[in-house]
């Protein structure tokens, strides 16, 4: 199937109006992405980002992420009601649901897979999607040493999710930069319990040491996206 560009781009125009600093658009093997999908066809999907727009402090950092992960869902909602108002099928995903079942850790910035249940044929099912991986792959960024997703522009300082389709996209290219990571340890230096690594992360310890918070460590101390302070007058 053909892409249908001109839907692309008013998504596009679209998700920027409401509030969206940037968006990316993938394909996916439809046994890639789970074991059942509610609708038929090919599996196309859009990456949506929306940053920070400020440095804060760890203590409003919590806060401020659950704002802008509201705002974020609400609009994959409405840009998935413009793609069923041009006869196709699309499902928003949530920014932030359950247990992921690998790394138990519940903020999907840090886990492997994303679990969703979802209603195929009457029965319960669960779909499986990475936010951060698809991110990457629509070229909004690339997954740093803590296991977030980096964005050039902005940092770790974003949130991401998701919306599923059948509406035929052209997938946006990946990211082709050197790795900015490969010289800074600044999140390895961080993490007060050493989950961070060079060689990889252990997330029970970065589960343990959170607890039923998020620790914003690694996140305040990366470089990438850091807003640069104005000099003293």
């Amino acid at each position: 199937m053909s892409a249908d560009a001109s839907l692309q781009w008013r998504l596009m125009a679209l998700a920027k109006t409401l509030g969206c600093d940037e968006l990316g658009f993938g394909h996916v093997p439809r046994s890639v992405l789970a074991k059942e999908v509610p609708f038929k066809g090919e599996v196309y999907y859009v990456s949506l980002l929306k940053a920070f727009g400020e440095d804060l402090p760890e203590q409003k950092l919590e806060e401020h992420w659950r704002r802008l992960a509201i705002l974020l869902e609400s609009i994959a909602q409405q840009l998935s009601r413009h793609i069923a108002s041009e006869g196709y099928k699309a499902l928003p995903l949530p920014v932030d649901v359950r247990l992921c079942p690998n790394c138990h850790y519940h903020y999907s910035g840090f886990c492997h897979l994303f679990e969703m249940p979802v209603m195929v044929k009457g029965r319960n099912s669960i779909l499986l999607f990475d936010h951060r991986r698809a991110a990457v792959e629509a070229g909004l960024g690339f997954i740093g040493k803590s296991g977030l997703l980096i964005s050039p522009k902005y940092g770790p300082r974003v949130v991401v999710t998701s919306l599923i389709t059948n509406a035929p996209f052209q997938p946006t290219s990946k990211l082709l930069m050197p790795y900015p990571c490969e010289t800074c340890d600044e999140c390895v230096k961080a993490c007060p319990v050493g989950a961070i690594t060079n060689e990889g992360i252990d997330y029970s310890k970065c589960l343990n040491n959170s607890g039923s918070t998020r620790c914003w460590m690694c996140l305040l101390a990366c470089p990438i996206g850091r807003k640069k302070q104005p000099p003293p007058k």
